[in-house]
């Protein structure tokens, strides 16, 4: 019997090819479409350029114009220059004081500008010059302006015409030889004394309110003396103090102190008979002034008499008595200036005006 051998049997064989593997490749570039936006290549169109720069133009256009109206809101109505000085009048200030002009019957919009560059031109002058009138001498000058009869109801308005009346004032008074000085009233009498034009105050005549009221104004005036002789204070500070304390009026309202200047027979150049400014100097006041020869002094604490109107006088008060103490400063005798009113005059025109006037 035959035997089965495989080994030589002609069966199929089967081969299994391997290639090795091939190297990474580089894939080819793609050709952008024509839809592609490479931006390196990218260029404006000419319309989009001109909107751009249109744009640009408005918005400095807009900021040139927001600057000039702050500029314009900022500027000042009036300027004055001179002396090496300014004053200015701000835009909201100009407003105020032509309101105020038009409340008292000034109407003509010249004349308030007029008004108003007169009194800062002569408040130029008047420093320069050495010649400003005093606080108080303006007030009385603003209330005979304004025909009121209470420094509370002044207005701005009212105290720019007051300047310039009692600015003519001093240069008037500063061609005239004279003597220079401060009367300081400190009265006590407003509890005993009373014209009959207002209602009493309360405690009128009670005799321990009065003599409250004479310890008050002794204490004051002893301590202003000291103060002026030993030169801790000014004549024009005590002045502006005493007539704006309410316990140092008299029966009558006021304080009725001042400034003068009168001349050799007494005539005061800074008269004003309206606010209590005697015309002629009293007696008292000229003995103390001449005697101080022409040194300044300040002369001792004294007391004034009068007599009272009848019925004026609280009961069991006497007519004849004493209702207030005073103190005279006397601060120079004053050569006198001829000439002075031109030189005045003449630096007036030196004061360079400008007008930014809405």
């Amino acid at each position: 019997m035959a035997k089965n051998d495989n080994s030589n049997s002609d069966a199929e064989k089967i081969t299994v090819s391997v290639k090795p593997a091939s190297a990474p490749t580089t894939p080819s570039p793609v050709a952008p479409s024509s839809d592609a936006v490479v931006a390196e290549d990218y260029k404006p169109s000419k319309m989009v350029s001109s909107s751009l720069l249109t744009g640009i133009i408005a918005f400095v256009v807009i900021g040139v114009v927001i600057g000039l109206l702050v500029h314009s809101a900022t500027q000042p109505a009036l300027e004055f220059s001179a002396f090496g000085k300014t004053i200015k009048v701000s835009q909201d200030d100009y407003r105020t004081l032509s309101k105020q002009a038009k409340g008292r019957g000034v109407k003509s919009a010249a004349t308030i500008k007029s008004t108003i560059e007169k009194a800062k031109s002569y408040q130029l002058v008047a420093e320069y010059l050495g010649t400003t009138p005093t606080d108080n001498a303006v007030e009385a000058s603003s209330l005979t302006a304004a025909k009121v009869a209470s420094a509370s109801k002044l207005n701005d308005w009212d105290k720019l015409n007051g300047y310039i009346a009692s600015t003519d004032n001093a240069v008037k008074a500063e061609q005239v030889p004279g003597y220079e000085g401060t009367l300081l009233y400190y009265p006590y009498d407003s509890l005993f004394v009373h014209d009959g034009n207002s209602p009493k105050p309360a405690h009128f005549g009670d005799a321990k309110a009065v003599a409250a009221n004479k310890a008050y104004a002794l204490k004051l005036a002893t301590a202003d003396q000291k103060a002026l002789e030993s030169g801790k204070t000014k004549a024009d500070v005590v002045l502006k103090r005493i007539t704006a304390d309410p316990k140092l009026h008299f029966g009558a309202g006021t304080n009725n102190s001042y400034s003068f200047k009168f001349d050799f027979i007494g005539v005061n150049l800074d008269a004003n008979p309206t606010e209590g400014i005697p015309t002629q100097i009293p007696n008292f006041v000229r003995s103390s002034v001449y005697s101080f020869g022409n040194n300044p002094g300040v002369s001792g604490v004294y007391q004034l008499s009068t007599t009272v109107g009848q019925g004026d006088e609280a009961p069991g008060f006497p007519r004849t008595t004493t209702i207030a103490y005073y103190v005279v400063v006397f601060q120079k005798f004053d050569q006198g200036k001829p000439g002075f009113q031109q030189k005045f005059n003449a630096d007036l025109k030196q004061v360079k005006v400008t007008s930014h006037v809405k």
